[in-house]
């Protein structure tokens, strides 16, 4: 049994969307704090169970919630979907399918910016750099013209589109909620991969994404929002050191040398705000402070 996990934060009508393309069952997680998004899966879907915590508990801790609910209910897979995200016909089987394979653990598919034409890429799987402590998305921005049509093994899969066996959940466990939003979805593949599962791209399944609709992760102009660097800042730290401890200190100097920089352009520009999520992002990961930060 597939049970798919959305977590609405804010654009009820992307989730609207998001819920109607799913062909299973579901759990809608709504960190609003408004409940807007569990009044719409109560009026609307039959099928989805809503679950409101009162508050922001992140992406990761959002996931969680619903991931724990999928695994009561008996779930053998999970499917994460970004609420800001709908997928195409027969992806979910095509998820499913790719799982049933020798050692996998996790799978993701080819997610496509939505409204684009032609179709162009946000992601085919992902690539870690531990030098930046950062996963990046495989072919984005580029047209898709199938050259990205091959099912491979990856680093790691976006929580953007992420389906996840229960055996491997049951081994690894679920989401670092110190993460709480950037990176948990890196950090659980890397997890996998240690416990000896494969993480693997299937392009076959496809999902369209309105790229930062759900977090309002960048700004009209296509750059991250002071919220998203600070988390995307801070968490890399997380990530290296848990994952990649020898190479934290090139890490470190690296990043501080790189981050000196983007804060010195950012104030030149007049971008105080970007600038001090970067320095609080880069101090709070130096430090060791995770969880819900100073926005949240």
């Amino acid at each position: 049994m597939v049970r798919a996990v959305v977590v609405h934060y804010r654009g009820l009508e992307d989730t609207r969307a998001c819920l109607a393309s799913l062909e299973v069952d579901a759990v809608l997680v709504d960190n609003s704090g408004r409940g807007e998004g569990a009044d719409l899966a109560r009026r609307e879907f039959a099928r989805v169970l809503p679950i409101d915590p009162g508050r922001n508990t992140g992406f990761a801790g959002g996931c969680n919630l619903g991931m724990r609910a999928a695994l009561e209910a008996g779930a053998d897979h999970i499917l994460l979907l970004n609420s800001d995200a709908t997928l195409a016909p027969g992806a979910v089987e095509a998820l499913v399918a790719a799982a049933g394979q020798p050692g996998v653990g996790i799978v993701t598919g080819k997610v496509l910016v939505a409204g684009s034409d032609p179709p162009r890429i946000w992601s085919a799987g992902g690539a870690l750099h531990p030098l930046r402590g950062i996963g990046v998305n495989v072919g984005e921005g580029e047209a898709d013209r199938g050259q990205h049509d091959r099912a491979r093994d990856v680093d790691f899969a976006s929580g953007c589109l992420l389906l996840a066996t229960r055996a491997a959940l049951e081994r690894v466990g679920l989401f670092d909620e110190r993460y709480f939003l950037y990176l948990e979805d890196v950090d659980l593949c890397l997890r996998a991969r240690r416990a000896g599962f494969r993480v693997r791209y299937e392009p076959r399944a496809v999902a369209r994404h309105r790229v930062h609709g759900a977090t309002g992760g960048a700004d009209d102009g296509g750059a991250a929002t002071p919220t998203a660097l600070y988390y995307l800042t801070r968490n890399r730290h997380l990530l290296v050191r848990r994952h990649h401890p020898l190479r934290y200190p090139l890490f470190l100097a690296y990043n501080a040398v790189a981050r000196a920089a983007r804060i010195a352009a950012a104030l030149v520009r007049g971008r105080r705000e970007r600038a001090r999520a970067e320095a609080q992002g880069f101090r709070d990961g130096l430090v060791g402070r995770f969880g819900p930060g100073p926005a949240a």
